[in-house]
């Protein structure tokens, strides 16, 4: 395949995964379903906390509003957390899958998430 071919088929690629990122974010019914494997108590929300600082602040906010540094500056605004009517639509299975899966400016997080890993990547 020629170089024109191979730079039109990103530019095609492009286009269709932006045009994904403005459709509504709907994680497979399987995964919905998927329940928290991990006890809620004190030490793992002390883990959830200080993975949610480290790994997902910078975007979504310390308070998870979407208004962290880099979310500021990234053209497709960060999920704000703090939203009622957004969080009411997930459950802790699709907010696990699309941690996972990642799309347009957040990347996958699939090998450093682990369901039995809380607190570790």
């Amino acid at each position: 395949m020629g170089i024109l071919a191979v730079l039109a088929a990103s530019a095609f690629v492009g286009r269709v995964a932006a045009a994904d990122d403005d459709k509504p974010w709907v994680a497979p019914e399987d995964a919905r379903q998927v329940k928290n494997p991990v006890p809620v108590n004190p030490d793992t929300l002390a883990a959830g906390a200080h993975s949610s600082n480290e790994n997902c602040a910078p975007c979504h906010g310390e308070t998870g509003k979407g208004d962290g540094e880099t979310g500021k500056i990234i053209k497709k605004k960060p999920a704000n957390f703090t939203d009622a009517k957004l969080m009411s639509e997930e459950t802790d299975g699709s907010l696990f899958w699309k941690m996972g899966e990642g799309r347009g400016p957040m990347p996958s997080w699939k090998d450093e998430l682990s369901d039995k890993s809380v607190g570790n990547w």
